[in-house]
């Protein structure tokens, strides 16, 4: 690795407090790239109302502050009134920090304070992307051409983020003024879009004077104005002009990248994150889990979860140690999707999961608890953990998120499993089916198990359907304890047992 690489000055983390629902102090540790594809990236998931957003608008907020050297204004309905006022501080790994306060416990006004280790430092360039990315169609020539345009005003609103007279524009006259730059803008666009994106600004004259707008070349030798573009493409434009000029130094920090999106483009923007993130730092909030790859996070990688405690946001963070482990978690070619999609849209609900050993466990429970008249009151986990002793992995993943009810569902062929787990795991449920596998397998090469379905996994034996019950519904009186979902809540579609 590059000297000069391993000295760049990189955001260590940044701590949230008295915005929102941080009433506590919450902290996000910031990836550090090493030169491999995804280390810089920091992944934040969770469910709606859960916190993300307020993380997002905390470096927004430091950002315009950094930028102006002023403080920004935070509203009433902004400030959480048991927090004493709002503290956002961004560390940096040479050990320099920049400080975003209220100056009043109870009032809007903040200033902003920079420690830094001598008078040579640099302020970092924080380049905040908005989730409701807009601009007009017709549009004046706008002045600037600096990447963290956002921050220049520093009203710091959401509907000033909407404003139709946004100065984004000013960045596409950049684009469109300089040939290097449009080809490269242009290469990065066709890299997601799958086809060159053939743009030109023009110039009309109408009755309240002229304006400029986009002008798109049709397949047919035609073209349309801005317009008629979808939102799916006014969403890149945004994250692309991002993305595509920014330095090693650049702090890229995206809200929702996803929206508007087809998914076959948020897989591909998803390898482009994580080829920018080898020497870069950017943070993603998002709700796709093909955003979340967990080879990114095994090269470096950070994923943290904000999650709701107490009607408080909170900020878990999966330590490096598990992820470590991970590959062990992630089942190898045999089990490809122990760690896939599937799991991965796990880490975007409120709570309340049922972990099991293996997908024929994971495809045959949801029969089970229909033909017991059993509703259940979580989701199953993915494709199941691949075996029973890589449960324990996927529990510490879970655990270290932040969930706090989980049940993993055994079989019970290895009862010292069960003790172990419940040894380091005693929050969470263990349950074991009565018989040691799910269905029968007379002809398993390692011997043959009686199952808890026949061998076709039609139906539960009637002799383990009592038994089979009262395991059931432990594990839903677990699932529905104090401080879980409500009763009419688990009855829902977000708590009902998903097939992946």
């Amino acid at each position: 690795m590059p000297v000069e690489f391993s000295e760049i000055v990189r955001s260590d983390s940044i701590k949230v407090r008295g915005l929102r629902g941080f009433r506590d102090e919450g902290t996000l540790r910031l990836a550090k790239p090493n030169g491999r594809p995804g280390s810089g990236l920091t992944i934040v998931v969770g469910a709606n109302n859960a916190g993300k957003s307020t993380i997002w608008e905390s470096f927004d907020a430091l950002a315009r502050s950094l930028k102006t050297s002023e403080g920004v204004s935070f509203s009433e309905g902004r400030r959480n009134r048991l927090a004493g006022g709002v503290k956002i501080e961004l560390s940096r790994t040479d050990h320099s920090s920049a400080t975003l306060s209220t100056v009043a416990r109870d009032g809007s006004e903040s200033r902003v304070n920079w420690v830094g280790q001598n008078d040579a430092f640099r302020l970092p360039e924080i380049v905040p992307v908005p989730s409701r990315r807009y601009f007009q169609a017709s549009f004046g020539k706008m002045p600037t051409d600096a990447r963290d345009w956002m921050t220049a005003n520093g009203d710091f609103t959401r509907s000033r983020q909407n404003d139709p007279l946004s100065q984004f524009t000013g960045r596409l006259f950049d684009v469109h003024r300089d040939p290097a730059k449009k080809s490269k803008f242009d290469d990065l666009m066709e890299r997601v879009l799958g086809y060159r994106l053939d743009w030109t600004i023009d110039l009309s004259e109408g009755l309240h004077g002229q304006s400029y707008y986009l002008k798109l070349a049709t397949s047919e030798g035609g073209s349309h104005t801005s317009e008629g573009l979808g939102d799916g493409i006014i969403s890149l434009l945004f994250i692309v002009n991002a993305l595509y000029d920014s330095e090693r130094e650049t702090l890229l920090v995206i809200d929702e990248p996803e929206l508007s999106l087809h998914p076959q483009l948020t897989r591909k923007l998803g390898r482009i994150f994580s080829e920018f993130a080898s020497d870069r730092q950017i943070v993603l909030f998002t709700h796709a889990p093909s955003l979340v790859r967990w080879d990114d996070v095994e090269q470096g990688a950070e994923i943290a979860r904000v999650h709701k405690v107490d009607e408080g946001s909170r900020i878990s963070q999966l330590e490096r140690e598990s992820v470590d482990r991970i590959k062990k978690a992630r089942g190898g070619w045999r089990n490809p999707h122990v760690l896939g999609t599937e799991a991965t849209e796990a880490l975007f609900l409120d709570d309340g999961l049922i972990v099991t050993e293996g997908q024929e466990d994971v495809a045959l429970l949801p029969r089970i608890f229909d033909q017991l008249g059993i509703h259940p009151a979580g989701s199953l986990f993915g494709w199941g953990a691949g075996s029973a002793d890589s449960v324990q992995h996927i529990l510490t993943i879970l655990q270290q998120l932040g969930f706090s009810r989980v049940v993993a569902l055994l079989d019970n062929d290895k009862p010292e499993t069960a003790v172990r787990l419940r040894t380091k795991f005693p929050s969470y449920g263990v349950e074991m089916i009565p018989a040691a596998d799910i269905r029968d397998k007379p002809l398993d090469p390692r011997g043959a198990k009686a199952g808890l379905l026949d061998e076709k996994g039609q139906a539960v034996k009637p002799e383990l359907v009592a038994a089979t019950r009262e395991v059931l519904e432990r594990v839903n009186d677990y699932l529905l304890s104090e401080g879980s979902l409500s009763e009419p809540e688990s009855k829902s579609s977000s708590t009902g047992l998903t097939m992946g």
